[in-house]
């Protein structure tokens, strides 16, 4: 899950700072398995390629630079990677929107150590936006 919260800038462009969390797990089971949890911090900026005469309805492109920490034991390790989604948004309310995502998100843990590894995975999401003011 994530968080955003941003503001929007010439009507076409919306400009965010976003917290998640990630969780990956592998089967297998004690030294077998991977358990990793990790803490995110993500700029974000989302720019609507094509917009409804009337505002109620757009598509458009998301790009994030996630950053943070994973928790592991004995130590953390420094996280960094990308968001790239598209959305179809449609504001049934001037206060709230709803959207359909589909994207590819990468996350690299400690991208320049020995050990250092990456995750890409593909997905898909229901996003819920909430507008104050106008």
């Amino acid at each position: 899950p994530s968080l955003t919260i941003g503001g929007r800038l010439a009507d076409r462009i919306q400009l965010g700072v976003g917290a998640g969390l990630y969780r990956v797990s592998s089967p297998g089971g004690g030294p077998n398995g991977t358990n990793q949890t990790t803490f995110t911090f993500a700029p974000t900026i989302e720019v609507d390629l094509l917009k409804a005469h009337d505002h109620k309805a757009a598509w458009y492109v998301k790009g994030a630079l996630p950053m943070g920490a994973e928790v592991t034991q004995p130590r953390n390790f420094f996280v960094l990677g990308y968001d790239v989604a598209f959305r179809a948004r449609y504001c049934p309310h001037p206060n709230f929107a709803a959207a359909l995502e589909g994207g590819v998100v990468g996350l690299f843990v400690d991208p320049h150590g020995n050990g250092g590894f990456g995750v890409t995975s593909v997905y898909g999401a229901l996003v819920g936006t909430f507008y104050w003011g106008r």
